[in-house]
């Protein structure tokens, strides 16, 4: 099936102007880059990318599946369809206990990426519900949450380790909660 305007030009079947999705890093698309490219023509102009963390520990704790070394052969693949990147990641999860490991692997897996200026990449603080899961593994692990002011620190701390010159745009996401 194939959608185009009056010149011939490949459209959105509804009209829109422009899409944007949400994909979790870890469920393992097993797009093609040609099948990304088919949906660019079709109107995905940027695709959000839920990385959360670059530490293997946090994730396992977030219980998110994969590794994040996935996530650089999916943006290779989406830059290669001309698809923009927003990387969305966490400061706070882990707590004070993993805050280094947190910095330190999440500055390098978002140096790794093939990231340009037309992507983004988005800080969003973690506020765990108290009663989910993710907060009674935390208290069993006697893990120490982060404030708002040390989430901003965070990603002050995070933006320091990646490279200079152009590259993505570094902004909030912000979401009030997420539950875990």
């Amino acid at each position: 099936c194939s959608f185009t305007d009056a010149s011939g030009k490949p459209r959105h079947p509804l009209e829109f102007e422009r899409v944007s999705c949400f994909l979790d890093t870890f469920s393992r698309s097993r797009r093609t880059a040609k099948q990304w490219s088919h949906l660019r023509q079709l109107g995905l102009d940027t695709l959000f990318l839920g990385a959360e963390s670059g530490s293997l520990r946090v994730l396992k704790l977030l219980r998110k599946p994969g590794h994040p070394r996935l996530l650089k052969s999916l943006v290779q693949k989406l830059k290669q369809a001309g698809i923009k990147v927003n990387v969305i990641i966490m400061t706070g999860v882990g707590g004070k206990e993993m805050a280094s490991e947190h910095v330190e692997s999440t500055a390098t897996l978002l140096n790794s990426l093939p990231l340009s200026e037309s992507d983004r990449i988005q800080f969003s603080a973690f506020m765990p519900n108290e009663d989910s899961e993710y907060s009674h593994r935390a208290d069993a692990q006697k893990l120490t949450p982060l404030t708002p002011l040390e989430c901003r620190l965070q990603k002050k701390q995070i933006c320091s380790l990646l490279k200079s010159g152009k590259g993505p745009t570094r902004s909030l996401y912000d979401v009030n909660q997420f539950v875990y």
